[in-house]
């Protein structure tokens, strides 16, 4: 016969917060594949400047491979955002999350919606026809066009990245302020059964004295771990 076995509380928090750090670290690889890009854009529309003639095979080439880089870089984005959204929903279905906490998420998935916004498709969608065309002048003005969306870009992923380190700071808080409530009820209950202990054994009145002194150490080291976050 098998028992079933709910995940604890500190297990909960542990696994959002492992995803947290997942998310982080993607959106610094977004960030990062941003700034490259924006510099292999810049080359290419010095380049262009003095372009008069039809573009070259190697200049349609390179335009080419940048454009495929901000797709993917796109489809990152996107599945960051759907991670996100993923955690949310468990947190939500785990109650581990404080009204604070969820309307800064709500924020998090507004700043990812603008990184893959309409515009922004729409910009990188007009620069593949002008590179297909190969007229300079077309290239030149779709360049234009998209790199005001490429800073749009890299803010919002800034921004993003911004928003969910301190979502991960208030988890925490979010954290110790549950695992303070629950060590209160906790220490309430052992406190009711040391009062009924006058009629238990000796042995029963250690052990709930022992219990009582572990939850008043843990709960002393989770009041630290909230002075240290506030």
């Amino acid at each position: 016969e098998y028992t079933l076995r709910l995940p604890s509380l500190r297990e909960i928090f542990a696994a959002a917060d492992s995803e947290h750090s997942d998310i982080v670290s993607k959106t610094e690889d977004a960030l990062n594949n941003s700034d490259e890009l924006r510099n292999q854009l810049d080359k290419i529309s010095e380049e262009m400047k003095t372009a008069t003639k039809q573009m070259s095979w190697e200049q349609e080439k390179k335009m080419e491979n940048t454009v495929q880089k901000f797709g993917s870089l796109r489809k990152k984005v996107e599945g960051i955002k759907q991670q996100i959204e993923k955690l949310t929903r468990n947190m939500l279905a785990n109650k581990i999350i404080s009204p604070q906490t969820l309307e800064k998420y709500q924020e998090l998935q507004k700043a990812l919606q603008d990184i893959n916004s309409p515009e922004f498709q729409e910009a990188l969608k007009k620069l593949e026809q002008a590179i297909r065309s190969l007229n300079p002048q077309l290239v030149r003005d779709a360049l234009k066009n998209f790199q005001i969306n490429d800073e749009m870009l890299r803010k919002s992923i800034e921004r993003t990245l911004s928003l969910i380190r301190r979502i991960q700071v208030e988890q925490k808080l979010d954290e110790l302020q549950a695992r303070t409530d629950q060590m209160l009820s906790s220490q309430e209950k052992v406190m009711k059964e040391t009062a009924r202990s006058d009629s238990t054994s000796a042995a029963a009145r250690r052990q709930l004295s022992e219990n009582q002194k572990q939850i008043g150490n843990e709960l002393a080291r989770t009041e630290q771990g909230l002075s240290r976050l506030k």
